[in-house]
C-alpha cells in the first residue's frame, strides 16, 4: 500500500530524500528480511500552520512519524518510533536516526491517535513508554 495516493503527504526534499528515505530502506532491506515480518505505521504531525500547497487545499505537516513493530518468536512485541521535522538538514547520516527515536506515547500526544488499542494494557503501556536506545 506504499504507493497508493492516500499514502501521500507533502514532505520537504531534505526529509524525503534524506533520513526518511534511509529509514525506509533499512525497514524494507534489513528489518523485513531479518525479522520476517514487521508492521509500519506512519503519518503526518500537525503542530502549527506551515501553510498549504499551491492549491490551498492540502496542509503541509510540521513533520512525520514512523512506528516499526516486530513480534519476536516468544510473542513479545518491540517497537521503534521516530518523529522527524520537515526542516531536517540535508546530509544527515544513518547514525543520525538515533536522535529522532522517541516513544510511541510522544507520537500519540503529538497526533491525538491511540496506537495498538487491542493490546493488553500492560504490554501496550510498555510499548508506548519505552524508547529504544539503539536501532535493531
Amino acid at each position: 500500500e506504499t504507493f497508493l495516493l492516500t499514502n501521500v503527504i507533502p514532505q520537504s526534499p531534505a526529509l524525503n530524500r534524506g533520513l526518511w528515505e534511509t529509514l525506509e530502506k533499512i525497514i524494507s532491506n534489513d528489518y523485513a528480511e531479518r525479522f520476517g515480518q514487521v508492521w509500519v505505521i506512519c503519518g503526518p504531525i500537525f503542530a502549527s500552520n506551515l501553510g498549504t500547497l499551491k492549491d490551498g487545499k492540502v496542509l503541509i505537516p510540521d513533520g512525520c512519524y514512523k512506528i516499526v513493530l516486530r513480534v519476536d518468536r516468544d510473542g513479545s512485541p518491540h517497537a521503534l518510533a521516530f518523529e522527524m521535522p520537515q526542516d531536517l538538514p540535508m546530509g544527515h547520516q544513518q547514525r543520525d536516526l538515533l536522535q529522532y527515536l522517541i516513544s510511541i506515547g510522544k507520537i500519540e500526544q503529538d497526533t491525538g491517535i491511540g496506537f495498538f488499542p487491542d493490546l493488553p494494557a500492560g504490554i501496550r503501556t510498555g510499548l508506548e513508554n519505552d524508547v529504544e536506545a539503539r536501532m535493531w
